[in-house]
């Protein structure tokens, strides 16, 4: 019942409950994560707002709303999702806040708005007139990215993945995607060889990657063991039933999908060198899998096993929000 209010029709009813579980979600606590690893630009962001509550609230409000919003008007921009169709805006925030580390202003929160606007670049790729620029200004927007949160550096093989998906794959356009993608590098170590930092933060960003590590802090009652069943049975049923039926959607719709599916295993992947930022990671790959949900739920009407399903996630979150201002 509550995924087939938001199936175009009853607008005003979707407003409202997208506007009750967004203030339920943000008049929780927010923190502000630690500095764990090479991460250049939160480390300022962190010396800023570290030790301002309302500060720290804020930001965190405006990234989330903006990750929400944009996301929402792109995927319908594109094809992905239909005109009033906002299952999107309910179901992101279920699968996202799913533990109380999910209300920590984080390097992956930051990383992931960045990466959203860097994605949108590369789906502009089908457009032959502006490759070059939009390669090259989505190369850079995940080189900053990366400097929020340093992992996210590996993303610039997802970059050359979407070459290969759009269909733009060769010797020029990797060139600029490389040169691209490490001049903000060039910009941050010619900085830290100015200020005889070089050799220590050289060290540092490269035991980053070196040292494969993760911390598994996820379930910690048996609600959450629940919602880790139902979130992994339901990311399988998606995506093996979107993947079944690409044939039947147009060109452009099948690259964009698959290259969110490849995003996807990319962040997945990402987690086994994540070390201390693991319990922060899972909001990217909670937020990619929210939005491969809402795909499906576009294209497919809900039935009633999905229905219990987003049931018992929504009981999952009341339990968290409890013990957030209870325990």
């Amino acid at each position: 019942m509550l995924l087939k209010i938001f199936n175009g029709r009853n607008t005003s009813l979707q407003y409202s409950i997208i506007i009750a579980i967004g203030i339920i979600f943000l008049i929780l606590p927010v923190y502000i994560a630690p500095n764990n690893g090479f991460n250049p630009l939160y480390s300022l962001v962190y010396k800023l707002l570290n030790g301002n509550p309302w500060a720290i609230r804020i930001t965190f409000g405006i990234i989330v709303i903006s990750l929400l919003l944009l996301t929402q008007y792109y995927a319908t921009f594109y094809g992905l999702f239909k005109r009033k169709h906002f299952q999107f805006l309910i179901i992101a925030p279920l699968f996202i806040f799913s533990s109380p580390w999910a209300w920590y202003l984080s390097p992956p929160l930051f990383s992931l708005l960045l990466m959203l606007i860097g994605v949108k670049k590369l789906f502009h790729l089908g457009d032959t007139e502006k490759v070059t620029a939009e390669l090259s200004s989505s190369a850079i927007i995940f080189s900053i990215s990366s400097l929020i949160y340093s992992i996210m550096f590996m993303n610039i093989l997802l970059i050359i993945i979407a070459l290969v998906v759009f269909r733009q794959f060769n010797v020029r356009h990797l060139f600029i995607v490389i040169s691209s993608f490490i001049l903000p590098y060039i910009y941050l170590f010619t900085w830290y060889f100015m200020t005889d930092e070089l050799s220590i933060k050289w060290f540092e960003f490269i035991n980053q990657f070196s040292s494969f590590s993760f911390m598994i802090e996820f379930g910690s009652n048996w609600a959450d063991y629940i919602f880790i069943a139902i979130i992994s049975i339901l990311s399988i049923y998606t995506i093996l039933t979107i993947i079944g039926n690409l044939r039947s959607k147009l060109i452009q719709i099948r690259g964009y999908t698959v290259f969110i599916i490849w995003a996807l295993i990319m962040s997945v992947l990402l987690i086994f060198i994540a070390g201390q930022n693991t319990t922060f990671h899972y909001i990217i790959i909670l937020f990619l899998l929210s939005f491969i949900f809402s795909i499906y739920l576009n294209d497919n009407k809900p039935n009633w096993i999905l229905e219990t399903a987003i049931i018992l996630i929504i009981a999952q979150k009341a339990i968290i929000i409890f013990q957030m201002l209870y325990a």
